[in-house]
């Protein structure tokens, strides 16, 4: 068994975990413009694209924030046998922890120096105490339900944050854009 997190092994597992997460992100907003056309139909257009718009997007991209919530692991990790690790504790990182780590996604392109210079450590993971190393199959999560629907809401509520920066930005240079919220 390998026992270091080479440069490559995180620039792939970077890569792989965008498509994964990508297409699940995908079926997601699609399973939330399902539900906007039920509340169109239940409701009106109005309060229907308020619904999607400032709850069940960034709820659907909230699911990348916390990819590898369960266990330490997302897609890619799981394929490459890696995890993530608490620095202080040695234990699997939280979900909570993990969502943290994961807030600095947005600004990936800043992400690819600190991995090549660090392989066990990016930008998120010194920002959040953690770091990437081999699946170790003796660490046991210790993390409760709630901590997952407060790490989902967390990046729910961060998600949206970006949506209303973006949004309000967009809006200050066309005077004409019209949301009806």
């Amino acid at each position: 068994m390998r026992n270091e997190i080479t440069r490559g092994m995180r620039l792939t597992s970077m890569l792989v975990d965008h498509f994964a997460m990508t297409f699940i992100c995908g079926i997601a907003m699609g399973i939330c413009i399902a539900l906007g056309a039920l509340c169109i139909y239940l409701l009106n257009a109005e309060a229907a694209l308020s619904i999607i718009i400032l709850i069940l997007s960034p709820l659907a991209f909230s699911i990348y924030l916390n990819k590898d919530a369960v266990k330490g692991q997302s897609v890619a990790k799981r394929i490459l046998n890696n995890q993530v690790i608490d620095v202080k504790t040695g234990e699997i990182a939280s979900p909570i922890k993990c969502f943290i780590r994961n807030v600095t996604i947005p600004i990936w392109i800043i992400e690819i120096p600190f991995v090549l210079i660090n392989p066990q450590r990016r930008l998120g993971d010194l920002i959040a105490g953690t770091r990437v190393e081999c699946l170790n199959t003796e660490l046991k999560s210790k993390s409760k339900p709630i901590e997952y629907f407060v790490s989902l809401v967390l990046g729910g509520i961060y998600i949206a944050l970006i949506f209303s920066i973006y949004l309000f930005m967009f809006r200050s240079y066309n005077e004409n854009f019209y949301l009806p919220f």
